[in-house]
């Protein structure tokens, strides 16, 4: 019976939550002015923060460079899901990233996929390509990836997971209270409960433990402390 009740929470969450976790990702504007902590302006880095950390986490996930990442997204025409989508498809089967995204500029993702079908196919690492193939939202198949980038750097249950969503937490937040938390070996709830509850910024938080932006934008890349 417990057993059956826990496979329905995860089938649940599964279902519910990689849509929210794929709304707000990386910001497209790289030229961030503010990246380190200003008392004056409290919130001044915080967007800084936010898409560092989660370039570093897809960067870290996929054993690319942050400039890559950038790079790729200064072209223009390219969706954070997209992206996303395209760097996964291309770790899962191969092809190269650039291409996939180039094929994805004049074509949706099944048909891209089409082209790449049987190596798809003959993949074991390729779990979510066949969801992609059949045509699942790019926003959904995005936070499908988020969540599979959060539990291969971070060891947390998909409880804790949706209980962060559950605060309100974007995904990009998500990825920052977890990676300050890993590294101050903290429960989650130490870090976001300062930003919920008594309204410090992002960057105000990393400051007062005496971390600074460009700081804790380097953690994720760094081998893993395992969470709670």
């Amino acid at each position: 019976m417990k057993k059956t009740v826990l496979t329905f929470s995860f089938l649940l969450f599964v279902i519910t939550c990689p849509a929210a976790f794929a709304a707000e990702q990386t910001g497209n504007c790289h030229c961030f002015r503010n990246r380190v902590y200003n008392p004056a302006d409290r919130y001044a880095a915080d967007d800084y923060l936010l898409t560092t950390v989660f370039n570093s986490l897809i960067a870290q996930y996929f054993s690319i460079s942050k400039r890559q990442i950038v790079m790729m997204k200064m072209k223009g025409g390219v969706s954070n899901d997209d992206l996303l989508i395209g760097l996964y498809l291309s770790k899962c089967t191969g092809t190269e990233v650039n291409d996939l995204l180039a094929q994805k500029g004049k074509n949706p993702w099944p048909q891209v996929l089409s082209s790449i079908r049987i190596q798809v196919q003959t993949q074991g690492n390729c779990e979510q390509a066949d969801q992609f193939i059949k045509g699942l939202p790019a926003t959904e198949a995005a936070g499908k990836i988020i969540l599979e980038m959060l539990r291969n750097r971070f060891t947390i249950t998909d409880k804790a997971l949706r209980s962060l969503r559950e605060q309100g937490l974007s995904s990009r937040e998500i990825a920052l209270v977890l990676t300050l938390a890993n590294h101050l070996q903290v429960e989650p709830e130490v870090i976001y409960t300062q930003y919920k509850k008594k309204g410090f910024s992002w960057s105000e938080i990393a400051h007062n433990f005496g971390l600074e932006p460009t700081e804790v934008g380097k953690l994720p890349g760094q081998s893993s402390a395992k969470q709670h």
